[in-house]
């Protein structure tokens, strides 16, 4: 499903990712933009680092300070929420 529009909090992203460097930042949130309009991640580290814009070897080396905000089955809890606002809003 298409979402015309993806609310951000900048606040609350800014107080969850002060320690990332600028390519970590990047990664997260080309990672988000990925899920919002896809609804996951992709599943490979290859294709994770394709989405993040990075090469694999590059993507390996942050991973495990991006996956951080993901859980073991690498879902996002805040975009999940979001995702059902979205899709409530545009049922209506």
């Amino acid at each position: 499903m298409k979402r015309p529009w993806m609310p951000m909090y900048w606040g609350d992203f800014q107080a969850k990712t002060s320690h990332l460097s600028t390519e970590e930042c990047g990664a997260y949130l080309l990672l988000i933009s990925h899920y919002w309009c896809h609804g996951s991640v992709p599943q490979t580290q290859l294709t994770r680092s394709r989405a993040a814009r990075l090469s694999l070897k590059k993507w390996k080396a942050i991973e495990p300070i991006i996956q951080a905000f993901f859980d073991a089955e690498l879902r996002h809890s805040r975009i999940d929420e979001e995702i059902e606002k979205s899709t409530k809003i545009s049922a209506k």
